[in-house]
């Protein structure tokens, strides 16, 4: 494969199948490190300060979501920025 402009010779892609194979062999993360079950212990914390009419109980679902959503999104941004980092990293690495 190659990159327009510069010469690629493959290593970052070893690199990162390397990588993947060894978290496929780490496996799951326990449940408290996963943040899947961080999502829902999130949904649930914010459903149990639920309102009861059900005019507050919309209006609140609709925060709730927002709040989930971009906390979310948060998290995957600063994610993506690391794993850039890291990318550059490992091309550098391997010239």
């Amino acid at each position: 494969m190659s990159k327009v402009g510069s010469e690629y010779d493959g290593r970052s892609e070893g690199l990162v199948l390397l990588l993947a194979v060894g978290f496929d062999l780490l496996g799951e993360p326990p449940a408290r490190f996963h943040p899947v079950v961080w999502y829902g212990k999130l949904i649930r914390m914010l459903e149990r300060r639920a309102p009861h009419s059900n005019n507050a109980r919309l209006l609140y679902g609709v925060w709730m979501l927002l709040v989930a959503c971009t906390i979310v999104l948060v998290i995957v941004s600063l994610f993506q920025r690391f794993t850039q980092g890291l990318a550059g990293l490992t091309q550098r690495w391997g010239e």
